[in-house]
């Protein structure tokens, strides 16, 4: 009886669309890399308010290379992965990779065209200061009137079929 009780108080909280909607809907979880939570996960130990950090956004960030950038490109590629890693590590990359002009075949080279990722944020701002210190932005790789940038949302994620 209280049970029944309960349910009913709960669906009568719930706007009626909703009720009935939220009976049929199924979300899927994804896992969450811990270095994308640690700053919420802070101890707040000692202090009067628990620190407030500023709230991350997605960032679709296409950066095109310019049409003669492969030397410069292959030229300070592994200290570009080498930041990119760790800016991964520390949470500011969910995602990313290269742009190319056709699908890679075995034994083949490459066809760099870009590069793309999804950057975790407050601010625009944020993600152009990052990119700019990036050694593709220092060596001239990335053709700068052609990135894009874009508020983004991630809707489904899923482990690479590849790795």
């Amino acid at each position: 009886m209280l049970a029944r009780a309960i349910r009913a108080s709960a669906a009568l909280a719930r706007p009626p669309r909703l009720a009935a909607a939220s009976q049929h809907l199924h979300f899927r979880q994804i896992a969450i890399p811990p270095a994308f939570t640690q700053r919420a996960n802070m101890s707040t130990e000692g202090s009067a308010a628990p620190p407030s950090a500023p709230i991350k956004y997605e960032w679709l960030c296409i950066m095109p290379d310019k049409e003669d950038a492969l030397p410069r490109r292959l030229k300070v590629r592994e200290e570009h992965l080498k930041g990119i890693n760790k800016l991964h590590a520390d949470g500011f990359i969910a995602f990313g990779g290269i742009l190319l002009d056709r699908p890679i075949q075995e034994g083949e080279t490459p066809g760099f065209k870009g590069s793309a990722m999804v950057a975790l944020a407050a601010s625009k701002e944020e993600v152009l200061a990052v990119l700019k210190a990036d050694p593709y932005t220092k060596e001239d790789v990335w053709d700068w009137d052609k990135v894009e940038i874009y508020p983004f949302r991630t809707a489904i994620r899923a482990p690479m079929p590849y790795s």
